[in-house]
């Protein structure tokens, strides 16, 4: 099961150019492991929304907010993290990483504590164990490494697959390509 899942609303420029290896990383290490335990009762995972501002728009704020439970169906915790334009231009790569990843521990905390609160957790310990290890992960990997560099590729179109089965397709992997070039699969 995901720990959390990751989205990206960038604001153009040079921002997209350097969010875009911490999204691949982020969904990497926390969404797309396998290795993951079932944590919650009833939520799927905790989903966090990093919206970047840069020229073309301005979020007006700074750091995690708007912590809401979604009404899908399974539902999820769902918080909003800004980062504001002068947090990333003209840092580094560590810099940014450095800022970014104590955002997304932010985040983190602030749905655990919510599904503390909500009696949600069943296995609190393994949840942050695994946060820690995908934390880890990011924070000591080279800028190069795979992680910052290539999608999971193999769960992403296994997952692309399961969402064919469950709506009843039976398609080719050829077909399930060309779906994902056109953006009707999520993943």
């Amino acid at each position: 099961m995901p720990i959390i899942g990751v989205g990206i609303q960038g604001a153009g420029g040079a921002s997209d150019k350097l969010i875009a290896p911490f999204h691949f990383a982020l969904n990497s290490c926390f969404f797309f492991n396998r290795d993951h335990g079932k944590y919650f009762k009833s939520i799927e995972y905790f989903w966090i929304g990093v919206r970047v501002s840069g020229p073309f728009a301005d979020f007006g704020s700074e750091g995690a907010e708007r912590l809401k439970k979604t009404r899908g169906k399974p539902p999820r915790y769902a918080i909003d993290l800004v980062v504001p334009q002068h947090r990333w231009e003209g840092a580094s790569f560590d810099e940014f990483r450095t800022y970014l990843m104590s955002g997304v521990r932010d985040c983190f905390e602030m749905c655990v504590a919510k599904a503390i609160k909500a009696k949600e957790l069943l296995d609190e310990p393994r949840l942050r164990a695994d946060f820690e290890a995908g934390f880890q992960r990011i924070m000591q990997a080279d800028p190069h490494d795979d992680v910052f560099t290539k999608p999971n590729a193999k769960v992403i179109f296994d997952e692309m697959k399961t969402q064919a089965e469950a709506k009843g397709l039976d398609l080719s992997d050829e077909q399930i390509k060309e779906m994902q070039l056109r953006g009707i699969f999520d993943v």
